[in-house]
């Protein structure tokens, strides 16, 4: 149904990411690098940290991730 709007963005994929805490804690997050993302450049970074574990973030489509992801931000 969404075919021919997404066929006319530029849109990243979500990266499933874990993060190792200094107590050896294990936490998991997601990264969304901007389209045609450089890694030999820098970016500036938006912390969105969410209110879990009832309103976690997960496999879905945020729009406004994306929307930030497409002004050149990283957003963890």
């Amino acid at each position: 149904m969404n075919d021919g709007l997404l066929s006319t963005l530029d849109l990243s994929a979500p990266e499933g990411i874990l993060v190792q805490q200094l107590r050896r804690q294990t936490h998991s997050g997601w990264i969304l690098k901007p389209p045609h993302f450089d890694a030999s450049k820098k970016y500036p970074l938006i912390l969105e940290i969410h209110g879990g574990p009832n309103a976690a973030y997960g496999q879905t489509f945020t729009h406004e991730f994306s929307w930030m992801a497409a002004k050149g931000f990283v957003v963890l």
